[in-house]
């Protein structure tokens, strides 16, 4: 899959082909981010796309140099002053950061109401005392139900069991909230068939668009001493008739996975399953860990790039 955030920061100078109009111009409304309404520092963003159709409500990948923003003072620590608009829009973009916050490559995802074929622009600001962060999710929402299992609400349970089965909402671990899916299979001796636990919900994904499932994962322990005892990680589509994301043996898959991405697929409505399964064998097999944070993205090939041009002071 085409890398789809790449970003480069200029932090000095000033580059006028990326452009986004006259900064101290007043915004359409008061909560729209401009130089006039309190933020010190502002920087363009182009998004490149060349899928030839207008991409709409299209989540963006930005990657950020915060580290280095947030040792000159221009950024706040817990980057709460960070935002971004697009020219004609009213209000700040969705924005959500997702990982590596005060490190030279934070995971930025935005939420862009309209992206025409080619370029345009979004504008960056940063450097605002008075600023509160953002609380919109620039993910798709409405579509799975509890997708950060703080509850079992929504998910229905289903499995074919090995010695031991398990499946809660924990608040042992999580990537986001208090809670996460704590799954922990185990069975000794030997079986025809793979063992599995799933929870299963019925999900409609929209016409329009093609889609991904980001997750993330912390694995507490899984066999993977061969294909006689392997423990798999998964989510499927159609309940075992698409795997559309799976982790598992021979390989050591023991620790934390953070943002992983499903492959991408097409609309409908299907069961959607997530669990652990444990494959046929004579020997000890086990899964067990984490599931965490269910975010789905809209996706088009090729994705969309977008690039930050160079920081400016507002004057």
């Amino acid at each position: 899959m085409r890398a789809h955030g790449l970003v480069i920061l200029a932090l000095t100078g000033c580059n006028p082909l990326l452009g986004i109009g006259d900064p101290t111009l007043a915004p359409p409304d008061a909560s729209t981010p401009s130089c006039r309404n309190g933020w010190t520092y502002h920087a363009p963003v182009i998004v490149e796309n060349m899928s030839g159709v207008t991409l709409t409500d299209y989540q963006v990948m930005v990657t950020l140099d915060t580290q280095s923003l947030i040792a000159a003072g221009k950024l706040s620590a817990d980057a709460r002053d960070l935002t971004f608009t697009s020219l004609d829009a009213e209000g700040p973009l969705a924005l959500q950061i997702e990982s590596g916050l005060n490190s030279r490559a934070t995971v930025v995802w935005l939420s862009v109401p309209a992206i025409p074929p080619g370029d345009s622009s979004l504008a960056m600001y940063y450097g605002n005392a008075s600023a509160v962060a953002a609380t919109r999710s620039p993910f798709v929402d409405g579509i799975i139900t509890n997708p950060s299992f703080e509850t079992f609400g929504g998910w229905t349970l289903d499995a074919n069991v090995g010695n031991t089965i398990l499946a809660q909402a924990d608040t042992g671990w999580s990537t986001d909230g208090a809670a996460s899916l704590f799954m922990d299979e185990e069975v000794n001796g030997d079986r025809t068939t793979s063992l599995y636990t799933t929870l299963v919900q019925n999900v409609t994904f929209p016409e329009g668009a093609d889609y991904v499932i980001r997750l993330d994962l912390e694995v507490l322990a899984a066999s993977n001493g061969g294909p006689s005892d392997s423990a798999d990680f998964f989510i499927d589509l159609g309940k075992g008739l698409d795997y559309v994301w799976q982790l598992g043996a021979p390989q050591n898959i023991t620790g934390l996975h953070l943002e992983n991405e499903t492959i991408p697929f097409g609309p409908g409505s299907v069961p959607l399953a997530i669990g652990v399964t444990v494959s046929p064998g004579h020997d000890h097999g086990y899964a067990k860990g984490y599931f965490d944070n269910l975010r789905v993205r809209k996706h088009v090939s090729p994705e969309p790039v977008a690039q930050v041009g160079a920081e400016a002071p507002c004057p």
